[in-house]
C-alpha cells in the first residue's frame, strides 16, 4: 500500500488558527497580484479543507500557500498540515488541457516509481475533472523531503559539486535507457495484462516489456481507488499491489496547449499524437502553426504574443557558483529571468490583441493570404533543416521501427531536492508535468540548471564519461550512448526550439534559424553549446556491440539500473 504522509515529531495536536489562515490568504492574494497576464483565481480553502478531510479522514490544521506557480497552467500549490502533524502538498491546476495534463502527470510519476530508482513524490489522491467542486483539477501528494538544491547550490565546494552532479548523472543516464514505441505522453493502461519488468538497455528489444498503444483524445476516466489512502488503517494492509500498465497517448507539451490551445479539438484543429515517427511529429508541428494562423485570420482565435514554456524559462535561470572562481555564467542573458519579465514594460497582451485585430480588419484578403503563405514557407524551411540535420548526424537508430525515450526536460535547481545534512544526496525530484517521450537526440541533454554555465556543463559530461569507464557494462553502454546523442543532437535541439513557442509570428524563423542564405552555417564542424567537435565527416554511427550472453551483466554490479522494487 502507499505510505501515509509522515507524521510530525510534535506530540501536541494542532488546531485550526484563523489568524494564521487570514494572514496566509493575504500572502496568496499578493502573490496572485504579482502574476503578469494571469486571471486571478483564488482557491476556495474551505472546499480544499473538506476534500482533504474526506480523503484522509483527518482534519487540516494549517493550509500554507507555497506558490502561485510561475507556470500559468497551475493555480497554486499549498502545504497542508493535518491535526495529527502529517504534511501533504495540494496542487490545483488551471483548465489549460482538461483531464489529460493531470492524468499524464499522475501516470508519469507512477511509472517512475515502479520502473526507476528516481525518488519522486507519492500521489495520494487526484481529480482530473476541471469541473469538480474545487473548480480545478487537483493532486494531493507527499511533501518532498529535504530542501531544494537551489538553497545550497551556490555554496557547494568543488568536491560536493562533483558528488551531486554524479548522483544526478546516475539518475539521468538510466532513465535515458527506457524505450517507447511512440512519441507523446504517458497514461495508465490498466485494461491490458500486467507488464513484466523490462531491461533498461537502449535497444528496440526493450519495447517488449511495456505495453504501449495509442488511444483517443479523451481517455477513459481513471479510477482513483488505487491511489487512495482514505482510511487511517490503510497502512495495516500488506497485500502487494500489482504493477500498472502504461501507454503513450496525446502529447502534453506547451506548444500544443499553451495560450488556450488545450481547448482545441484533436485532431481536426490540432493533432496531439501520439506519433510513430519523428517525421509525423514534425509534420504535426508544421500543420499546427499553419492552422493557427488561418484561425486567427478568420477571427476564430485571439492573437497573442509568443511565449516559451514558462517552466523552461524558470529552469534556465543562472546560478553563480562560488566554488568556481571567475564563473561568468550569470553574465549571460540568453534565458535571463529579468529579461523575460522586462517584456511587461511594454504593451501587454491585451494591447497586442487589439493591434492584431486592427490589422485583420484593415488588411486586404490578399495580405492575410500572404501571411498564411509566409508561415507555410517558414515551417517548410524548418522542416527541411531538421531533416538535413538528422541525416548529417545520423541520430536515427537503424531498425524497422523508430524508438523514443523519456525526456526529463525540467531538471531545475528548484525541482531537485537534497538531504538537509548531506547536500550531495538527492532525496526527491518534483514537477514532472508535461514530461513526454521524445526522439533520443532530444532526450540526451544536460540538466536544465547546467545549461547556463560552460564549466558545469563540461564537468557533467566528464562525469558521465567517467561513469562510462568505471560502471557496470550495462550502465557504461548507456552512458556512452547518452554522450553520443547529447553531442550529435546539439544542433537538432537548437533548431527544434523554433517550434517550442505557443505560436508563430513573422520574423521568428530568421531570429531562431538565422537568414535563409546562411543556412549552411548549421552544417559546419564547429561545436555548438559547448559540445565536442564531431567526427571528421561531421557524423557518427550509433552502433553498439552487444554481449552475446546477457549473463555477463552481473546483477551485483548493476544496482543503479535496477527498477525500484519497494512495495508501496
Amino acid at each position: 500500500m502507499l505510505p501515509e504522509p509522515p507524521i510530525s515529531t510534535s506530540e501536541r495536536p494542532l488546531e485550526w488558527d484563523w489568524s494564521i489562515e487570514h494572514a496566509d490568504r493575504q500572502r496568496e492574494r499578493q502573490a496572485d497580484a504579482a502574476l503578469h497576464g494571469q486571471q486571478p483565481f483564488e482557491v476556495d480553502r474551505g472546499l480544499l479543507k473538506d476534500v482533504v478531510r474526506e480523503k484522509f479522514s483527518v482534519a487540516p490544521a494549517r493550509i500554507r500557500f507555497l506558490s502561485a506557480g510561475a507556470d500559468p497552467t497551475e493555480l497554486g500549490a499549498y502545504l497542508i498540515t493535518l491535526v495529527n502533524g502529517r504534511e501533504i502538498v495540494a496542487r490545483v491546476a488551471r483548465r489549460y488541457m482538461p483531464r489529460l495534463k493531470t492524468e499524464s502527470e499522475v501516470a508519469t510519476l507512477r511509472y517512475l516509481r515502479e520502473n526507476t530508482n528516481i525518488p519522486v513524490p507519492t500521489i495520494y489522491h487526484y481529480d482530473s475533472s476541471p469541473y469538480n467542486r474545487l473548480g480545478g483539477e487537483y493532486i494531493l501528494m507527499s511533501k518532498a523531503p529535504g530542501r531544494p538544491l537551489r538553497d545550497v547550490y551556490q555554496d557547494l565546494n568543488y568536491d560536493d559539486l562533483v558528488k551531486v552532479l554524479t548522483n544526478v548523472a546516475k539518475l539521468v543516464v538510466p532513465l535515458f535507457g527506457h524505450r517507447f514505441s511512440k512519441l507523446g505522453s504517458l497514461y495508465f493502461d490498466d485494461d491490458g495484462p500486467t507488464s513484466p519488468s523490462f531491461s533498461n538497455l537502449p535497444t528496440p528489444n526493450a519495447l517488449h516489456g511495456v505495453h504501449m498503444s495509442s488511444f483517443p483524445f479523451t481517455p477513459p476516466t481513471l479510477g482513483m481507488s488505487h491511489l487512495s489512502i482514505s482510511s487511517p488503517d490503510a497502512s495495516n494492509v500488506s497485500t502487494p499491489r500489482p504493477k500498472h500498465n502504461f501507454k503513450v497517448g496525446p502529447i502534453i507539451s506547451w506548444p500544443f496547449f499553451g495560450s488556450n490551445r488545450g481547448e482545441l479539438s484533436h485532431p481536426d484543429e490540432v493533432n496531439r499524437g501520439p506519433w510513430s515517427t519523428t517525421q509525423d511529429y514534425f509534420n504535426a508541428c508544421l500543420d499546427r502553426e499553419v492552422k493557427s494562423v488561418i484561425r486567427e485570420n478568420e477571427g476564430k482565435s485571439a492573437p497573442h504574443r509568443l511565449h516559451l514554456d514558462p517552466d523552461e524559462i524558470i529552469s534556465s535561470r543562472h546560478h553563480h557558483l562560488r566554488a568556481v572562481p571567475g564563473d561568468q555564467s550569470d553574465d549571460s542573458d540568453e534565458y535571463d529571468l529579468e529579461e523575460s519579465d522586462a517584456e511587461w514594460d511594454g504593451p501587454g497582451d491585451g494591447m497586442y490583441r487589439d493591434y492584431r485585430r486592427m490589422q485583420r480588419s484593415t488588411f486586404l484578403v490578399a495580405h492575410l493570404e500572404q501571411r498564411v503563405q509566409c508561415v507555410q514557407s517558414e515551417m517548410d524551411r524548418w522542416l527541411k533543416l531538421m531533416n538535413r540535420l538528422m541525416e548529417k548526424y545520423q541520430v536515427q537508430p537503424t531498425g524497422a521501427e523508430e524508438i523514443f525515450g523519456l525526456d526529463c526536460h525540467d531538471l531545475s535547481l528548484e525541482n531537485v531536492f537534497v538531504d538537509l545534512e548531506d547536500p550531495t544526496k538527492i532525496t526527491c525530484i518534483i514537477d514532472w508535468e508535461s514530461t513526454t517521450t521524445r526522439p533520443l537526440w532530444q532526450c540526451a541533454h544536460l540538466p536544465a540548471f547546467l545549461g547556463s554555465s560552460p564549466f558545469t556543463a563540461k564537468l557533467f559530461r566528464e562525469i558521465v564519461e567517467g561513469l562510462a569507464e568505471a560502471s557496470s557494462p550495462k550502465f557504461a553502454i548507456l552512458a556512452r550512448e547518452w554522450l553520443r546523442y547529447e553531442e550529435n543532437g546539439v544542433r537538432l535541439r537548437t533548431a527544434h526550439r523554433f517550434v517550442e513557442w505557443d505560436g508563430w509570428e513573422e520574423g521568428l524563423a530568421e531570429s531562431m534559424l538565422g537568414p535563409a542564405d546562411s543556412e549552411d552555417d548549421w552544417f559546419d564542424d564547429e561545436p555548438l553549446d559547448g559540445g565536442q567537435a564531431n567526427d571528421s565527416d561531421g557524423s557518427a554511427e550509433f552502433h553498439i556491440d552487444w554481449p552475446a550472453d546477457e549473463e555477463t551483466y552481473a546483477e551485483s554490479e548493476d544496482e543503479q539500473l535496477s527498477p525500484k522494487r519497494d512495495a508501496d
